[in-house]
């Protein structure tokens, strides 16, 4: 199981990398979780070969299924995703941002949409 926390996520993708969490591609920033790439998984199997897939799978899933990953996804001013150096690498779909939103509301106790900051859709 993996934490909860992002900033707890970031040192263990760094352990699963088996890398100094300093040394983690610059796309994955606990403060500010920016959309991955569509197979950004590809992209860590490359730089990294020796990781274990399945912890990596596992801990991309959590990752992407933290609160403010999925509230900057469903942002309305956010349009790209992000590589493993944080360039930009497509256009986040209409389709991801209704998930994003389906997701946040079946989080929330209520299921009504919890409030997106205006800073969760600055790019």
């Amino acid at each position: 199981t993996f934490a909860v926390r992002p900033e707890h996520a970031c040192d263990e993708l760094a352990a699963i990398l088996g890398v100094m969490r300093a040394e983690l591609p610059p796309v994955f920033h606990f403060e500010k979780p920016k959309v991955l790439k569509v197979g950004i998984n590809e992209d860590l199997l490359a730089r990294f070969p020796d990781v274990d897939r399945e912890r990596l799978s596992a801990w991309l899933a959590m990752w992407t299924s933290l609160p403010d990953y999925l509230k900057r996804t469903a942002g309305r001013h956010r349009r790209n995703r992000h590589d493993l150096d944080n360039e930009h690498a497509g256009e986040i779909s209409g389709k991801a941002k209704w998930w994003a939103v389906q997701r946040l509301r079946a989080m929330a106790p209520d299921g009504e949409m919890p409030a997106l900051s205006a800073t969760a859709g600055a790019a």
